[in-house]
């Protein structure tokens, strides 16, 4: 949907069609909690650990753009309901500083450090209505969006459109040189009604146990937990995993210290690379390019990363970030 919204907004003359096999909305992008992050704390220390700390900071830097870019030409002048916030990375013992993150005390709950560390200007966003919102914008300016539509690889390689496959999850069923690139993982989620009241505006991490929350209204949605039954969870299938569910339960009474019942249960499929890096390359037809692969980050880097590839498509020299992600690109 992002790359066919830039694909409109930066050459209106352009004809942009959008092929979705089921309906818009489908795939994780309406399915998550609602955070439009740059991603915790941990995420970070395994990017400097792995590539060091300037390839760490074109990251943040990154997501940091791209949520900039969303309220801009998305929230901003639209009835949506959004709240801009931080995101608070929650740890049982001290962690490790992180120059991107501030350090702060919280009173949040005795069954953590005291010490966090909090990312600002982050967004908190209803999932749903945010991409329902995207598509009227792109029909408006006149993409054309067929659903529930079955396409074949071997129809495409013979167009000489300018063709992005943005599949995530899907992209080995389909694709077949990525069977081994890009994993789907299912992701639990559960909405609790809770009982008493609360006064936190933040977007949680627990990296500990990959669990993730916010508040929402008189409610709680919570996520994560997949490692508790991988096995299980690594399926293309949407399905209620009860393990699962129940942990994410249990997390919310002991962890969180809160009198909570559930009122809603799903999941979402998420496309997972095995660095967790997102995948944007042109395939072997040279008019066919492939954006997938966010691992968990799509709504934090994915606007901008259609921007980009969108850009290179009208200006070869213009080359996105994530064609080569680990290029010092901070100017000295």
């Amino acid at each position: 949907m992002s790359c066919a919204f830039w694909a409109k907004k930066l050459n209106p003359e352009r004809h942009v069609g959008l092929l979705e096999l089921n309906q818009i909305g489908y795939g994780a992008s309406t399915k998550n909690a609602g955070f439009l992050t740059k991603g915790s704390l941990s995420y970070y220390h395994h990017l400097e650990a792995s590539y060091g700390e300037k390839i760490a900071h074109n990251f943040f830097s990154f997501g940091h753009d791209s949520i900039q870019l969303a309220h801009d030409f998305i929230l901003k002048d639209s009835s949506l309901e959004f709240t801009p916030t931080s995101s608070l990375t929650l740890s049982t013992h001290v962690l490790q500083h992180n120059p991107f993150f501030h350090e702060v005390d919280h009173l949040y709950s005795d069954k953590f450090s005291r010490r966090a560390h909090l990312s600002p200007g982050e967004v908190k966003i209803n999932p749903q209505t945010f991409i329902h919102h995207l598509k009227t914008m792109c029909e408006k300016m006149g993409v054309v969006i067929h659903e529930n539509v079955v396409v074949d690889k071997k129809n495409c390689d013979g167009l000489q459109s300018q063709i992005i496959f943005c599949l995530n999850a899907y992209t080995g069923s389909f694709l077949e040189n990525f069977q081994t690139k890009i994993s789907p993982y299912r992701g639990q989620m559960l909405e609790m009604q809770i009982q008493d009241g609360h006064s936190f505006d933040h977007l949680f991490y627990y990296p500990e146990e990959r669990v993730y929350w916010r508040f929402y209204q008189d409610k709680i949605w919570i996520g994560g937990k997949r490692l508790v039954d991988e096995e299980r969870e690594t399926t293309m299938d949407m399905g209620i995993n009860s393990v699962i569910q129940l942990e994410l339960e249990d997390f919310v009474r002991t962890k969180l210290n809160l009198r909570a019942t559930v009122t809603r249960q799903w999941s979402g499929i998420m496309g997972f690379t095995k660095n967790e890096r997102p995948i944007c390359q042109r395939l072997e037809q040279e008019n066919q390019y492939l954006l997938a692969g966010f691992s968990g980050h799509g709504m934090g880097y994915g606007f901008k990363s259609a921007k980009e590839l969108v850009e290179h498509l009208d200006d070869k020299q213009k080359e996105p970030f994530f064609f080569n992600p680990l290029r010092d690109k901070i100017e000295s």
